[in-house]
C-alpha cells in the first residue's frame, strides 16, 4: 500500500496525463499531503522500500502502449527516481 501511495504522490502517477498546470498543482497538493508516517517506513526498511516502489512501478510496465508516449515517459522517470534513491 505504501509503494501505491508513493506511485501517486511522489511518482504522479495518478494526473500523468493532465495538462501541465493541473500536473503542478496535483503534484503541490501531493507534496503538502504527504502522510508522515511513510517517512518512517523509509528510515525502517531503508532496503525493502526501494525494492517494493520498483516492483510497484514495473508491473505498469507490461500494459503500456507503444503508442503512449505520456505514459512511456513518466513510466522512465519513476524508474530513474526509484534507481536514483539506491
Amino acid at each position: 500500500d505504501a509503494a501505491k501511495i508513493f506511485q501517486d504522490m511522489i511518482y504522479g502517477w495518478s494526473f500523468r496525463n493532465e495538462t501541465s498546470a493541473l500536473r503542478l498543482r496535483s503534484q503541490l497538493f501531493c507534496e503538502s499531503a504527504f502522510p508522515d508516517y511513510l517517512n518512517i517506513l523509509e528510515r525502517i526498511y531503508q532496503r525493502e522500500m526501494p525494492i517494493f516502489k520498483l516492483m510497484t512501478v514495473l508491473r505498469i510496465a507490461p500494459y503500456i502502449s507503444d503508442s503512449d508516449q505520456k505514459t512511456i515517459d513518466w513510466f522512465n522517470r519513476a524508474i530513474k527516481q526509484i534507481l536514483g534513491s539506491l
